[in-house]
């Protein structure tokens, strides 16, 4: 069975290498991103995803104070405007390198991390409620030149400097680290210049600044703001530029993926307006001329992959013949939905919120706060619900612009990324339309397409040990439509638990006082080498993803490739998990036959192309040497 189940899947090109000691990785970091703050919609993001303000009312007492961080954040992070004129005031790309320019930049975010602290605590203190002028500056930031943000950035953190006790409690909560001090530190990384956190991810690599060694990142643009009412500061179009001058500026080791969002290519056809830049025409000149080789999508935003014509139907009979699973009868998680924001926190949360409800509640200056911002609740949404985005005339445009961009990516061969967990969602239950199920009816239609299921269906659920076994199962239903499908794909992107322990099962059985995540690390491995053996084909379909910059606001994440390779490694089970497979297959040969990267392939010759059009002989001969 081993040797037998490791060659089943077929090797994409016969180039397999045998990596030996001491040799450099050969890696492609099939999910990650190097976004920075003026990227994303950065206060829609924190507010609906992070926060989930909506959904604890109690919250939205702080909203002001966290319209006013991420304002700073905002402000603070340069656009692709600002990087290109830094980068262009350079004769070659090597100033990242000068030890006076690199303190320079440490001592500033340090006091970028204490100021934006400060001004979160003073806004606090002083119950300023004023979030309708807070909005109002954002929306107007967008359109605001260099100078007019940096005239107002440096007002506010003027501001923010005049309590020393301010200041020395900011520098209290980010020296003893804690959430909040991990939180501003995570966000003010978001400030820097993309190119600084490409420089992190490849030294996580042991790549000096992507200039050596076989690396290639394929980071993700994400275009959400439609969905989080909110824009990012700096347009698409900027965006996937700057990504193509990132393909010759790091010798072609990074390749993006460019962004679809269906709701801005529905709203480009009725008021191009408000949509310049259709997202499908944006994808096409990503792919075509700017060298990306991807493109992502993020259905938790509110979208199923498809159906959303249909939210009270189930997605019963979509499944394909030879996955049992997927033929089951599951239940829609979004007909007839309705609840609280009180049932919809876990019994452990509530207990820890209670006793702040209460504060809130009686303290004598917020009493009434609290019950203008809660009279409200219960918050519910149901099917029918007008605040219900997605049902009717807007599902039907929806599904017609993503059948649409599937039609293109199948004709055009172009890899579609796909979130697939339960996380990132604006609104309670939409997580569930990232759900792999729904693809299976995608694939009916475009059996053709290439797809990667990125974080593997929801590796957490599998390290749990979840109690409704294989049969109910995103990862189970990812790896089957890997077996049936020839493109399909799935990717390890953030996986938190590998950071923090990677013990056999031999010492976990010794030792049953080890943390909860070196069970659910073990138990993840016993799951994969499980569907390998089910679902030969899912052994060369599974890829290796960091899900840089996302996971950096947890605790050890520089050692998230190192840890992979060990826990690979103390598995004892040569013939599923072999040496060969680790290095010719995960870290790169799955990525090289997904993406279609290998000679002859069409993004390989789209890629080839490129070079030539821009005359980057440096990356073509990277390109050469990594894929043939």
């Amino acid at each position: 069975m081993g040797a037998g189940l490791v060659g089943a899947a077929g090797w994409p090109h016969g180039s397999a290498r045998a990596l030996q000691a001491g040799d450099p990785p050969r890696v492609i970091d099939a999910h990650c991103h190097i976004f920075n703050a003026a990227d994303i919609a950065i206060y829609g993001f924190t507010r609906n995803v992070l926060a989930n303000i909506d959904e604890l009312p109690v919250l939205r007492l702080v909203e002001p104070t966290l319209c006013r961080i991420t304002n700073l954040i905002r402000g603070a992070a340069p656009t692709v405007a600002d990087e290109l004129q830094v980068i262009d005031a350079h004769r070659d790309f090597g100033f990242r390198k000068n030890p006076v320019w690199l303190r320079n930049r440490a001592e500033e975010r340090r006091a970028l991390e204490v100021d934006i602290v400060a001004a979160g605590l003073g806004n606090l203190l002083e119950f300023d409620f004023e979030l309708d002028a807070c909005k109002k500056d954002a929306e107007a930031m967008v359109g605001w030149p260099l100078a007019r943000r940096q005239a107002w950035f440096a007002e506010q953190r003027a501001e923010a400097r005049e309590s020393r006790l301010l200041q020395n409690r900011a520098r209290d909560i980010l020296d003893n680290g804690g959430t909040l001090g991990v939180a501003a530190k995570w966000l003010v990384g978001l400030t820097r210049y993309r190119f600084e956190i490409a420089d992190e991810l490849f030294s996580i690599y042991g790549v000096d600044r992507g200039e050596a060694g076989d690396v290639l990142i394929t980071p993700a643009l994400v275009d959400f703001g439609f969905w989080l009412d909110d824009l990012a500061t700096t347009p698409i179009t900027d965006q996937i530029n700057l990504m193509g001058r990132f393909a010759g500026l790091y010798n072609g080791r990074v390749h993006a993926l460019a962004p679809f969002d269906p709701w801005r290519e529905v709203l480009h056809g009725l008021k191009a307006e408000e949509a310049p830049d259709g997202a499908l025409a944006e994808a096409e000149r990503a792919i075509v001329e700017e060298g990306a080789v991807g493109v992502k999508i993020y259905p938790p935003m509110g979208f199923r992959p498809t159906g959303n014509a249909e939210v009270t139907r189930g997605i019963t009979g979509q499944g394909v013949a030879a996955c049992p699973m997927l033929d089951r009868d599951f239940a829609n998680p979004d007909a007839n939905y309705r609840e609280t924001w009180r049932e919809g926190v876990p019994l452990d949360a509530q207990r820890r919120l209670k006793p702040h409800l209460r504060w809130y509640v009686f303290h004598p200056h917020m009493r009434k706060r609290f019950h203008d911002l809660t009279r409200r609740t219960p918050w519910d949404r149901t099917a029918s619900d007008e605040n219900f985005r997605l049902y009717g005339e807007m599902g039907a445009a929806i599904d017609s612009a993503l059948d649409a961009f599937y039609a293109w990516a199948v004709d055009r061969d172009v890899l579609i990324m796909a979130h697939t967990r339960d996380s990132q969602a604006t609104a309670s239950r939409y997580g569930q339309r990232a759900n792999p199920l729904y693809w299976s009816r995608v694939l009916k239609k475009h059996p053709a397409l290439r797809l990667n299921l990125s974080h593997l269906g929801d590796m957490l659920a599998l390290g749990a040990g979840s109690p409704e076994g294989p049969q109910r199962s995103w990862g189970w239903a990812a790896a089957c439509l890997m077996q049936e499908r020839p493109n399909v794909y799935g990717d390890v992107g953030f996986f938190e638990p590998i950071l923090k322990n990677v013990a056999t099962a031999d010492t976990l059985l010794q030792n049953a006082r080890l943390p909860r995540s070196a069970w659910n690390v073990t138990r993840f491995f016993w799951e994969l080498r499980r569907m390998f053996i089910r679902y030969p084909a899912a052994a060369g379909k599974v890829l290796y993803g960091s899900d840089f910059v996302m996971l950096a606001h947890k605790e050890g994440y520089k050692a998230h490739f190192r840890k992979w390779l060990e826990a690979f490694r103390l598995r004892k089970d040569p013939s599923v998990f072999s040496e060969t497979w680790l290095t010719n297959r995960f870290f790169w040969g799955n990525a090289e036959a997904a993406y279609g990267l290998g000679a002859g392939a069409r993004t390989h010759a789209r890629v080839k192309t490129f070079y030539a059009r821009r005359n980057l002989g440096r990356a073509r001969a990277f390109q050469r040497r990594m894929f043939g």
